[in-house]
């Protein structure tokens, strides 16, 4: 099990991480980057409303309630799919007004009221506490669960001192956690990057752990769901969580529907909530994903609660286990640490999520509207002159977070014990929704006013504190413990869980409907007793959104009595003076009519009027101003002039909208200047010119501003920046036109253009003509260089032809090489098969020599087996097949083999052999090593006199750059070689003449191999030599330092003799092959060594041959290749499950490649090449035979 050093490592890991992942997105913003996939992170984060009470809580809730833990998932999901118009319309606002806290959004509403923002401030504190207060116990509970490694007695143990007290150290971590997330800074909009990333992440890890324990209780705990619900309908005690009626009545339940009701307002109302869903939004257009996201997260985390419900409530059946803890007590009961521990870190996100964006939000609304309004007003503190009060707002808030967590931990510690996860948070939801009457009547109530919501937050308020709140702290002392039974006083019908007698329903739907009722009653009837002030009603219009459509008539009314000059006034003051005298102008040529100021307009000048101003304020506006004038209304309610603002707004934006279309879709970068030298209008090509960091350029931004950054960045040429930068205001000031060609670092040409415009303000173009002053630059170069360019192109083909013919000459000698390899292969190999002719006919006549040339017919063809190995080597090192398996060994391995194998073949040659001792580890392929060595021993031999020496030793040396090496070296006394042989040597089938054992003669590929391997082992070759004295031949690689590999035996590349054993077989061979002289080969060879050999041609040959001699074959001899598209393998494949026996088999094949070796092995047979050494057909024979004990040895 887990020990509790680990939890805690854990824990700190994964702090480091999350603060790892909002120190990245911070560092993105402040370097005016863009997060990725914002909408994906922002509609992640939305699951900060899934905290410990549903990760450990709604398990719990669902074992002792049935299906009334649902009602916390469906109602955010009704509200995010059924009511997104509205979450909208609240993002839109708090965009617009930039809107910080839950506080700001109501007071901002109401009038901007700070006392209506100290009291949601406080509200939302208290009832927050027993929210964070939740998270500290579930985190302590389910610290103190693994760390017991019981899942008995569930519960937190007494506290007997602060390093015991899990409560307090999970609070004293979460505090520091939120100061590092939340207060390293001071962000003007409320926005933390970094810290949505960090919860986005936590959204992952808490739904990921849920699935891991989920399907754990499915599959491992038990054999899928079927099992599972079968073995639950059977329990009685919780058979209810698989039945559909008992999931009607649940849902039919008051007590469902207050839950539900209490989460739809959640979304919008926690505070927590409200800041991750309304302020960190950043645009609306984020919310797009997460109408159909977060609604499939909150289900599927719904879902993964019944299995792991069922599983604890089976597993756990008539034990004093805590349900809430299903999610821990599940893995570790079938002791899973890793998933245990998973489950930990899934539950330990779920609350840090939920306690560092409530404390960063109600520290913000602390530090905001309570404490620096006070601060401000206490003139001992001078804050007004301050020019800087960014330290004093981190310290408020850093203390705000420590007060807020210290406040959530008593609470927390004196709360009674035996309170579930569930009923905790539900107290805090009642007291979250106290702000949905001043939130929904705010965005549509436009009467709504600050004393209607003042009052009814108030009243309620104090209603879920008598009701719901006072009750959790009763046997802490604070309150008497007989406050629930009797009431206060023993005023039984003030008894909190049934106010004035009403006791129909559990306490959180009781004190729901008191507290909300007398909210919302308050409210409503408040709001209409009194008109809202002034500031009221603007801010309700920026809320609301109303506008008042009254219509105009289309005719003029009877009591009308507007004039011209009235209308012609009025125009003037939207659209100016000379556009109304040249519009009313063209009307009267148009009408013929004679427009006398003093006279009464007629219903078709009033509609040409109307039109001249909707051009300019928008279509609704201009006819709610005509209607106004028409009915002679001179109080305009305010809310209709704040309505005309803002169509004037529209239709301004339009016009600014179709200008930055128009700028946008050209090719140059434009900047435009007021008259105050401060940059208004610019093009996206213009910021692509000079990749400005994000947000640097803006409306109203002095220009001077980026003629200093283009300065410092090296865009304006040398010289002093102040003077560059007064130069070109002067520029501008004097209204100069200028045009210059500007030469940047990375090789762009910019011609700059600039142009004064009427009225003040300067516009400047900016075209980037790189390709045209490069084509100018070739055709100048061109004119100028031509004949050079002539000259240098016939130098390049001359180059180019000497090139091909040298290459030419290349492939020529490289064809001349493969004729002469081809010529001597077919005279080496056709050399000892003609002697092997000539020996066979020499053997047919003699009589007293057959022994003798026998000998001689079989040392031939073994020459030209051996000669056509060897070319099968060659092929293999050029082609590549052969790859080395490097390995660190101690090259004493070698050597000493080497030694072993020679010394008897140097003592026949009376040759000493001599060894020098080394200890060395390097890395080769020690099989491939031994064969370059190999042959230089051989050739050693050969080429030395008896009584001459043959050394092999090894030398360390170190390289240029002081690496050691290792060379291994034969040293021999024989013939030697001139100088000009060094190099020939190594060619193939090059033989010196001057060797002294000429019946060992080599056939000159040796050293040919021995290049081409040391080539792919990256070793190298050098040789010595003088005539008379003898030779030197050195193979040189690194020394390695690492430990030496597992050892393997030193073979070389090629089989050693073969020595065929002296043992009779009484066997049955079946030999199948197409060949029939390979067929008699086989018979005549193995029929000597006792076997009865059985030839066959095909599958269906040797069936029948089996049938008619009936005897069983004790092995296979099979050629791979067989008539009729026969594979070897098949056909002895096929006889074994014919016969029902698995006879031991040999494929036979000329095919040498890897994969036919490996597939024979796969398949259980033995692999043997052609042409077929008997010696080694013997040895396998044997070896199988002996496992059926049909072998005798002879003598």
């Amino acid at each position: 099990m887990l020990q509790p050093w680990i939890l805690v490592v854990a824990s700190l890991i994964y702090i480091g991480v999350l603060f790892a992942i909002a120190h990245f997105g911070d560092n993105q913003v402040r370097r005016h980057r863009l997060i990725p996939h914002r909408p994906l992170i922002y509609s992640l984060s939305l699951a900060i409303y899934c905290t410990s009470w549903t990760y450990y809580g709604a398990v719990g809730s669902a074992a002792t309630s049935g299906w009334g833990y649902f009602a916390i998932y469906l109602g955010p999901i009704i509200v995010v799919v059924f009511g997104f118009h509205f979450i909208k319309k609240l993002a839109t606002i708090c965009v617009e007004h930039n809107v910080t806290t839950i506080a700001d959004f109501i007071a901002s509403r109401y009038g901007k009221a700070q006392s209506l923002a100290v009291l949601v401030t406080l509200i939302a504190i208290l009832g927050t506490l027993p929210y964070i207060a939740l998270q500290l116990k579930a985190v302590a509970l389910s610290y103190n669960v693994l760390a017991s490694q019981s899942v008995i007695n569930s519960s937190p143990e007494p506290l007997s001192g602060i390093w015991s007290d899990t409560g307090l150290i999970v609070a004293a971590v979460m505090a520091l956690f939120s100061i590092l997330f939340g207060t390293r800074y001071v962000n003007a909009s409320e926005h933390h990057e970094g810290i949505i990333l960090a919860v986005a992440f936590e959204a992952v890890v808490k739904l990921f752990a849920l699935i891991m324990v989920c399907l754990f209780a499915l599959y491992s705990v038990f054999d899928g769901p079927e099992e599972l619900i079968r073995q639950a309908a059977e329990t009685p005690a919780i058979a209810g969580l698989v039945s559909m009626p008992s999931l009607q009545t649940d849902i039919l339940q008051t007590s469902f529907l207050s839950h539900m009701v209490l989460a739809m307002a959640a979304i919008f109302c926690l505070p927590r909530q409200f800041h991750v869903t309304f302020v960190e939004v950043g645009s609306v257009e984020n919310m797009k994903s997460m109408r159909w996201m977060f609604p499939v997260y909150l289900a599927i985390t719904s879902l993964v609660v019944v299995p792991i419900t069922l599983v604890g409530s089976l597993m756990f059946e008539g034990q004093n286990v805590n349900p809430d803890m299903f999610v821990l007590t599940v893995p570790m009961a079938a002791d899973n640490g890793m998933l245990s521990l998973l489950a930990f870190i899934g539950g330990f996100s779920a609350a840090t999520g939920m306690v560092i964006v409530a404390v960063i939000a109600l520290s913000t609304m602390v530090c905001n509207d309570i404490v620096m309004p006070v601060l401000f007003k206490i003139p001992v503190f001078r804050l007004r002159a301050r020019r800087d009060v960014t330290r004093i707002l981190l310290i408020v808030r850093r203390l705000a977070i420590v007060v807020i967590l210290y406040l959530a931990y008593s609470y927390y510690r004196y709360i009674n014990e035996l309170e579930a996860l569930a009923s905790i948070g539900l107290v805090s939801f009642v007291a979250a929704i106290q702000f949905a009457p001043a939130i929904v009547g705010g965005v549509y109530w436009k009467n709504g006013s600050y004393r209607g919501a003042s009052i009814g937050l108030l009243s309620g308020f104090l209603v879920w504190l008598y009701t719901l709140f006072l009750p959790t702290l009763i046997g802490t002392g604070w309150m008497p413990d007989d406050l629930v039974e009797n009431g206060p006083w023993g005023i039984a019908f003030l008894k909190p869980y049934a106010l004035f007698g009403f006791d129909q329903f559990e306490p959180i739907t009781h004190g729901l409907l008191w507290s909300l009722t007398i909210n919302l009653v308050c409210y409503v009837y408040f709001s209409l007793g009194r008109k809202p002030g002034l500031l009221e009603r603007i801010q309700a219009a920026n809320f609301t959104q109303t506008v008042s459509n009254e219509k105009t008539s289309d005719g003029l009314p009877w009591w009308s009595s507007v004039a011209v000059g009235e209308l012609r006034l009025l125009a003037e003051k939207f659209i100016g003076e000379a556009s109304t005298r040249k519009a009313f102008a063209e009307y009267a040529a148009r009408t013929s009519d004679d427009l006398n100021a003093t006279e009464k307009a007629d219903a078709e000048l009033i509609g040409f009027t109307e039109r001249l101003l909707a051009g300019a304020i928008g279509a609704s506006s201009a006819r709610l101003i005509i209607s106004s004038i028409l009915k002679k209304k001179k109080d305009l309610p305010i809310e209709d002039v704040f309505s005309i603002v803002d169509e004037a707004s529209q239709a301004l934006h339009f016009s600014q909208e179709l200008l930055t279309h128009t700028i946008e879709h050209i090719d140059q970068g434009i900047s435009v200047v007021d008259e105050n030298l401060n940059i208004v209008a610019w093009n996206s090509r213009y910021l692509e010119l000079y990749k400005y960091p994000k947000g640097f350029i803006h409306v109203g931004r002095p220009i001077a501003d980026v003629i200093r950054f283009n300065a410092e960045a090296g865009e304006c040429g040398p010289g002093e920046v102040d003077e560059h930068v007064e130069k070109r205001l002067n520029f501008m000031r004097a209204g100069t036109r200028h045009t210059f060609i500007r030469y940047r670092k990375d090789g762009t040409v910019l011609e700059i253009q600039g142009k004064p415009m009427p009225g003040g303000g300067f516009v400047t173009s900016f075209t980037d003509i790189t390709e045209h002053k490069k084509n100018e630059q070739k055709l100048r170069e061109i004119n100028e260089n031509l004949e050079q360019i002539v000259e240098g192109r016939t130098r390049e083909l001359s180059r180019v032809n000497g090139t091909l013919s040298s290459v030419n000459a290349e492939l020529e000698q490289a064809i001349q090489s493969k004729v002469k390899f081809l010529a001597a292969v077919n005279h080496d190999v056709m050399q000892p098969l003609n002697a092997a002719r000539l020996f066979t006919s020499a053997l047919s006549q003699a009589e007293d020599d057959r022994e003798q040339l026998t000998e001689r017919i079989i040392s031939s063809l073994r020459s030209a087996e051996e000669i056509i190995h060897t070319l099968l080597d060659v092929s293999k090192l050029d082609s590549g097949a052969i790859t080395p398996k490097m390995s660190v060994f101690n090259v004493s391995d070698v050597i000493d083999t080497l030694c072993n194998e020679f010394t008897v073949i140097a003592a026949e040659k009376n040759i000493r052999l001599k060894r020098v001792c080394c200890d060395l580890r390097v890395e080769s392929d020690p099989h491939l090593l031994r064969r370059v060595l190999q042959n230089f021993i051989s050739n050693a031999l050969r080429y030395t006199p008896p009584g001459g020496r043959v050394t092999l030793g090894c030398r360390r040396h170190l390289t240029n750059r002081a690496q050691p090496m290792l060379s291994i070296r034969v040293y021999d006394t024989g013939v030697g070689m001139h100088e000009e042989d060094l190099q020939t040597i190594f060619e193939e089938f090059k033989r010196l003449d001057n060797q002294i054992d000429e019946q060992g003669k080599g056939v000159g590929l040796g050293l040919a191999i021995a290049q081409r391997i040391a080539g792919i082992l990256g070793h190298r070759i050098t040789v010595r030599s003088r005539p008379g004295k003898g030779s030197m031949f050195s193979l040189t690689m690194p020394i390695s330092q690492q430990a030496v590999s597992a050892k393997a035996p030193v073979r070389g590349m090629a089989g050693g003799v073969t020595v065929i054993a002296q043992e009779t077989l009484d066997l049955h061979i079946l030999c199948i092959d197409n060949d029939r002289d390979i067929l008699d080969g086989m018979a005549a060879l193995m029929g000597p060594w006792g076997c009865r050999v059985h030839c066959a041609t095909s599958f269906d040959n040797a069936v029948s041959d089996i049938s008619a001699q009936a005897y069983r074959p004790d092995i296979m001899l099979v050629d791979y290749h067989l008539d009729r598209n026969e594979k070897g393998l098949d056909v002895m494949d096929r006889l074994r499950e014919r016969l029902a026996q698995t006879i031991p088999g040999v494929l036979i094949t000329a095919d040498v490649s890897e994969d036919v070796k490996e597939l024979t092995l796969q398949r259980g047979y033995n692999y043997l090449s052609k042409p077929v050494n008997p010696g080694r057909l013997r040895n396998i024979i044997n070896r199988l035979a002996r496992g059926s004990g049909r072998v005798k040895q002879v003598g």
